[in-house]
């Protein structure tokens, strides 16, 4: 808007001119010249506040990104809304349950606000019913009801969320594959899987395994005795596989990428690494059970006991 009003007075000043002694042009000339000066500081000023609006808005959608450790406890009923029709978008575009695992995974990731670990978390849910979708509890306070967790004693109170295997079997039966096809104790009474029965579903390939590339899809499952994930990427090309797990150590939604075959880490996109390290996961006592359990992971997974194997579930292919 500045530089159009400064440029009609650019115009109407040589009109002047032409109605201006000889005598008179050299103020004209240093009018003209001040006024596209004006001008130009004027559409010079403009695009430097351009420049910085655009950068405030790549810092924003930057921050935003990644979800930012944010509490959904915080959330509102918009925001509830606005996640759970996301979700449900996810799920109705991918072209097949597996692939759903994977997409919704993915979405957990790096779109809903993180959640924390919490010890138990999915094992006292009574239906697959109570499974679907997005629980408006997550964040809020609950109390530990199992024992076997130093960190997170019984009685102790953390931010409700899953485990590793209830995370899993939410996104399983989520993503509508048939549990029971995999497992076949299965109750939709008592749906929540532990590693135990997790490790009965499908074959079993470990990073060496010189076909694991070719074997292991989106979808699958990351597994070792005490902990598992999602598989939400295999990369040929630069041999890696990429899994989304809830983790102790990790404290809460993590993404890890792996060599293959060496099985070591060389990605984690939200925290599995021991020099993680962010003020989430806290006790209400200020006490934190990350530390203890994060200094048993390093670079090797199968020694450092992260994931040993790969499950494939090949009935939802």
């Amino acid at each position: 808007m500045g530089i159009d009003s400064n440029v009609s007075g650019v115009g109407n000043l040589t009109n002047d001119s032409s109605r201006t002694s000889i005598n008179g042009s050299s103020s004209i000339k240093t009018s003209i010249s001040d006024a596209i000066i004006d001008a130009t500081k004027t559409f010079v000023d403009r695009i430097n506040e351009q420049i910085e609006e655009a950068k405030e808005k790549i810092e924003l959608e930057a921050d935003e990104s990644v979800n930012d450790y944010l509490d959904p406890s915080t959330m509102t009923e918009e925001d509830w809304k606005r996640y759970q029709d996301k979700f449900d978008e996810v799920i109705r575009n991918s072209s097949s349950p597996k692939e759903a695992a994977a997409n919704i995974a993915k979405f957990m990731a790096y779109e809903f606000p993180k959640l924390h670990y919490f010890w138990g978390g999915g094992h006292d849910i009574g239906s697959e019913e109570e499974f679907m979708g997005l629980n408006r509890n997550w964040g809020q306070d609950e109390k530990v009801v199992y024992g076997g967790s130093t960190g997170w004693a019984e009685g102790s109170y953390f931010p409700n969320s899953f485990d590793c295997s209830g995370f899993v079997t939410w996104v399983l039966l989520n993503a509508g594959i048939n549990i029971g096809d995999y497992y076949s104790e299965y109750s939709p009474s008592s749906p929540c899987l532990n590693t135990t029965m997790i490790n009965t579903m499908g074959d079993h390939y470990g990073f060496d395994n010189e076909n694991l590339l070719d074997i292991i899809e989106p979808g699958d499952i990351a597994w070792q005795s005490s902990h598992t994930g999602v598989v939400v990427d295999v990369d040929k090309e630069n041999h890696t596989i990429t899994v989304v797990h809830i983790s102790g150590s990790g404290q809460g939604t993590n993404v890890t990428t792996f060599d293959i075959p060496s099985g070591k880490i060389v990605a984690d996109d939200i925290g599995e690494m021991p020099e993680f390290d962010n003020p989430y996961g806290m006790s209400n006592d200020g006490s934190s059970p990350y530390q203890e359990d994060s200094v048993r992971r390093g670079e090797n997974a199968s020694e450092n006991f992260l994931f040993t194997e790969f499950i494939h579930l090949d009935k939802n292919e």
